[in-house]
């Protein structure tokens, strides 16, 4: 599992900010990385990726602080 957030000025052109997250075996093991992602554009989507063909469920949730 590997997850990768993709960020956008417009909400329509989308582009990779380099912040990827990936583990192997169990997906939460990745929280600790992605707890710490940087989203610097108005607009993101998380990208999840299953590379090896297994059943997996995502449940994403977030909190934003604005200052």
């Amino acid at each position: 599992m590997s997850y990768e957030i993709l960020e956008s000025l417009d909400n329509s052109n989308f582009f990779a900010t380099g912040q990827a997250f990936n583990q192997a075996g169990d997906p939460t093991s990745a929280i600790t990385g992605i707890n710490g992602a940087q989203i610097k554009a108005p607009y993101f989507k998380i990208k999840f990726t299953n590379g090896n063909g297994s059943s997996r469920d995502v449940t994403l949730s977030y909190v934003t602080i604005s200052t």
